[in-house]
């Protein structure tokens, strides 16, 4: 597959593809762990339609990326992305950023910086 040999080269449109046919079983074997591996990718490297759904699979305890990571600490993760999603334009970050426990996780975990 010609999309995930870019995205293997660091082009992050390709990881973030690569990612969502992972997540929806589009072409390729279904499969959240490699869509998260994929999500990671391209958000990281600030391709923002990433954001929001890398946030959502780093809440799935089930991955094994986050398995052993508290949930507290994967639900600050989470949020992180959510909170770049919402900057992003994002209408479903920002829904999922007035869950009741997003302000508790940015100010015990974040120090404040959930405003």
């Amino acid at each position: 597959m010609i999309l995930q040999q870019l995205a293997e080269q660091g082009l992050a449109r390709a990881a973030y593809n690569v990612g969502i046919a992972h997540l929806r079983g589009f072409h390729v074997e279904r499969s959240n762990a490699l869509a998260a591996q994929y999500l990671s990718r391209a958000a990281e490297a600030a391709y923002q339609k990433a954001f929001y759904p890398l946030a959502r699979l780093i809440l799935d305890d089930t991955l094994p990326q986050w398995k052993d990571m508290p949930s507290d600490l994967r639900r600050f993760k989470s949020a992180g992305w959510f909170w770049r999603a919402a900057q992003a334009g994002d209408t479903n970050a920002l829904a999922a950023l007035r869950q009741p426990w997003v302000p508790a996780i940015f100010n015990t975990l974040g120090r404040g910086l959930y405003r």
